[in-house]
């Protein structure tokens, strides 16, 4: 529903302009009413978290991310922070697991 009440539908296939609006929007294009969704795999992820300096991303995109079938999902925020205010990005890679068991069983002999 948008802010003046109108209530419309959107999908990657109808009114396809508002579905990235929706997802992460916060609420700011719209409230969802109803949702459907499709469920997937239950998949063991492990998060790695790296700084770089923004002028290096698009590279390290290419080369990392776009190439490695492990990557379930990769987002990259910049710095706010005074001493590197839009210099540094952070960039948070979850990757696939083929067993979670190593996370587990480490340290044991």
């Amino acid at each position: 529903m948008t802010a003046d009440g109108h209530v419309k539908k959107g999908s990657r296939t109808e009114n396809e302009e508002l579905f990235p609006l929706v997802i992460g929007g916060y609420g700011l294009f719209g409230v969802i009413l109803d949702v459907t969704i499709q469920l997937t795999d239950d998949i063991l992820y492990v998060s790695e978290i790296k700084k770089i300096d923004y002028k290096k991303y698009p590279d390290y995109f290419a080369e990392n991310i776009l190439s490695d079938d492990a990557t379930g999902l990769h987002y990259a925020r910049l710095s706010i922070t005074p001493n590197s205010l839009f210099d540094e990005m952070y960039m948070t890679t979850f990757k696939t697991l083929d067993d979670g068991n190593d996370l587990f069983h480490k340290n044991e002999d």
